[in-house]
Formats: structure tokens, sequence, C-alpha cells
């Protein structure tokens, strides 16, 4: 495994050595820090001290005092065999100096060995320690993630048809039995209330084709606002939520005047659950935008403000240039391919068929608009049942279906259209970020093997 090779000579300074190694070990991980002394008994150790060392990523060469004489001393010097071939590997060498030894000059190195003078050092004092190999490490993270826990990175799951369908079968069953315990009335009642459903299931359509009409100027000023920070976001949007904030508290508290005790306590709840939702749905979006990595998301404005925040960290935060640290790299390149995946998705969804579309859980409105059509006609065959004379609304009940039917249907077509063209040019500004964002990610460096 890739990591860190740590060469040096055995002395009165091993301890300081092993003091290094265990510190390196406890931040990088145990398995990606190399001394020589983890080999197996009986190993041929000149076969794996190479193999270790090919395969590192930094060879970090601890430099003592006396360190340069040994060179002439031994016939076989495997500190020197070491740093000369990661210098020819291109391995990354970081010399380290003990105390206050003097850094090596070219002319008392050998010659295979000469540009190791030319390398910046780094010092480990025994009275600032642990400061020093703090600073050893940061530049170490260069090349070497950190042996970090795994942040767990759920994406972006649909759910179950089952719970996609609750809706539908919470109609079948309560729509055409729950107004009965509200009003007491006939068929009229239940008429009247199927009519006014249908009516709002037409405005309902009426909002949907204007949307659909004004589409691009909107997606152009959606666009400016959703890529902001959220928490700036709410703060430009706020007289819109306040509107419907007061308009949703006017009717909850006509609705509590005008009747007896449970309109006040069904009145209460709604208003409990509209706030908690309310500042659930703040607290996630503005928890998105501070979390990093940011978790993989199907929504719009996280998709948008995760490749803004990327390219700004890339380009504006001074750590995050290059040459950056292998764990930064390591997230930079992860939040990009997050941004690839959900490109890929949204390309899907573009061009999907009717009957992804139908089932994939693209849209709710197919569950919403089913559930709808349930509804109405549930009211109307009970409000046949209740009749005195029954066979006079069989034909307003079939009516009324076919009606609702193709309201329905008008609007999920509608939302399909509206939905997929939002998909097909969210893929295309991914796709301009990525241009953007792709050769700040993969420089170079980062893409050589070591």
């Amino acid at each position: 495994m890739s990591g860190i090779f740590i060469n040096y000579r055995h002395g009165l300074h091993s301890v300081a050595v092993a003091a290094l190694a265990e510190r390196l070990a406890m931040h990088f991980g145990r398995d990606r820090v190399f001394v020589d002394h983890q080999m197996w008994s009986g190993s041929r150790y000149p076969d794996e001290l190479r193999a270790r060392l090919a395969d590192a990523n930094v060879l970090v060469a601890v430099v003592h005092e006396g360190w340069v004489d040994e060179f002439d001393r031994r016939d076989v010097d495997w500190v020197r065999l070491e740093i000369a071939q990661a210098l020819s590997d291109s391995t990354e060498v970081v010399p380290v100096l003990l105390d206050d030894v003097s850094p090596p000059t070219k002319a008392t190195l050998p010659e295979d060995i000469e540009e190791f003078a030319l390398l910046q050092a780094t010092r480990l004092r025994a009275a600032h320690l642990t400061e020093d190999v703090d600073r050893l490490i940061l530049n170490l993270e260069r090349w070497i993630a950190p042996d970090l826990p795994p942040q767990p990175r759920e994406g972006v799951r649909p759910r179950s048809l089952w719970l996609r369908a609750a809706p539908l079968l919470l109609s079948v069953l309560v729509v055409p039995f729950a107004p009965p315990l509200l009003v007491d009335g006939g068929a009229t009642e239940f008429i009247t209330m199927a009519v006014v459903s249908l009516l709002f299931m037409i405005a309902y359509l009426i909002a949907v084709t204007a949307q659909a009409l004004v589409h691009k100027p909107a997606h152009r000023l959606e666009t400016r606002l959703t890529s902001m920070p959220y928490r700036q976001y709410i703060s430009r949007t706020w007289v819109t939520l306040g509107l419907l904030g007061v308009l949703l508290a006017s009717v909850l508290i006509d609705f509590a005047r005008k009747g007896p005790y449970w309109r006040f306590s069904l009145a209460l709840a709604v208003a409990v659950c509209v706030v908690f939702w309310a500042h659930q749905l703040l607290r996630r979006n503005a928890e998105h935008d501070e979390e990093w990595p940011p978790q993989p998301s199907a929504e719009r404005h996280q998709i948008r403000r995760t490749a803004i925040r990327l390219h700004e960290r890339l380009t504006t935060w001074q750590d995050w240039r290059p040459p950056r640290s292998r764990l930064h790299q390591d997230q930079a390149a992860q939040v990009y391919l997050d941004l690839a995946e959900a490109r890929v998705a949204l390309l899907a969804r573009r061009d999907c068929s009717w009957r992804s579309w139908l089932t994939a859980g693209y849209s709710k409105h197919p569950i919403v608009f089913a559930a709808w059509v349930v509804g109405v006609t549930g009211l109307m065959v009970t409000a046949t049942v209740l009749h005195t004379n029954p066979a006079r609304l069989l034909l307003s009940t079939g009516v009324m279906f076919l009606v609702a039917l193709t309201v329905a249907t008008t609007c999920v077509t509608v939302d399909r259209f509206v939905k997929r063209r939002d998909a097909g040019w969210l893929a295309a500004e991914l796709t301009e970020w990525q241009q953007a964002v792709g050769p700040l990610v993969f420089l170079r460096e980062h893409m050589r093997e070591r």
C-alpha cells in the first residue's frame, strides 16, 4: 500500500525515529508508514525494502549528526541506495534534520544522491518536537491523506413504490368516508365537495400552465437566487414567505373561530406542523451550505451550490491552491465525481420515457393526481349511494371522473415537460461547471502515478 517510507540509520537517534514513526502512523494509519523493523522475520529484506520503496508516495530521510560521514564507511549503504532509488523513481523525498545538524551539501554527498542537497528540509528539535512534527505532517498531507474515519455518503435513493403510493391508498380509504364525520349532510354536500375539489384541480392546472409559459425567465431568476447561500436566499425572499405565512395564519384563525373547540386544536396542530417543517427545511439546507464535503443531493439548489462552493475553494482558498494536500485533493475529486453522477442522473431524467417517469419517482404529481382523481370519484360515488335516486347521479359521476382524469393527465404532462426541461438546463450548467472545475481538480501533479 502506498504511503510513507522512513529512511534512517540505526543508532542513538533511533528513539527519535521511533517517536516520529509512531506519530505519523497515528495520523496517516499504521499500514501506510513503513520502518525497516516492521519486516517479517525470514523475509528477504533487500527485495522487501525495494518493493516497499517503489510503492511509497514519500521517502522521509532522517539526517542526524554524523549522517554524511557514514557514506565513506560502508560498502553497502541502504540509506544511500534507498535515497538514490527514490530520486530516480521521482518519489517525493523530504529531508528531516534532527536537532541542530547542518544540512548536507552537494560536495559532501555521493554523486548519485547529490540532488538530495537541493531539497527543502524540515527540522525536528527535541524541545519543540510536537510543533515540528505537526509542521512535517502538514507538509506530508500534500501527498498522503490522513487516516480519518469514513464519512457515510448515502447518495440519493429513490423512495419505495409503497411509500410513493401512500397518498393514493390514503385517498382510497379515507376521502369517501371522512366527510360524514365532519359534515352532517347528505348527497348534496358530497357533490359540492367533489365540485370544489375539481375546481381546485382546474385552478392548479391553470397555475402549472402559467408556470410553463414563463418557465425560461423564471428559471433565470431561480438560477440567480439559488446560486447564493441558503440563508442569503431566504433573506432575499422573506417577503414572499411572510405573505404566505400571514395568509395561512389568517385562514387558520378564521377556521378556529367558526366552530367548536376541536377546530382550535386542529388549527393549532397544523400551525405547529408548518412551523416545524419550515424550521427543519431551513436548518437542513443551511447545514448543507456548511458541511464539507457535501452529501450528494438531487435538489437543484444544493447541486448548484455544491458546484459553486467547489469552484470557490479551488480558486480562492489559500490551502486549496496547488500543491494542495492529498486530503483536499481526494475531497475535491469526490465532490467532482458526485456532480458528474448528478449530471448523468439529470440527463436520464431529461430523456426518460413515460413509463420511467411514472414509476421512477422523478415527480410526485402522478401519485398526487391519481389520489386526487380517486378522491373526487369517491366523493361522487358516496353521493350516489346516499342519494334517493342513485341512477340520476351515475352519468354525473362518470362525467366528473372523465373531467378529473383529463385535468390530472394534463397537469402531469405539463409538469413532466417543465421538470424535464429543468433537468436539461441544470445538466447543461453542470457541464459548464465540469469544464471549469475539472482542470483545477485533476492537476497534472495529482494525476501522476507514484
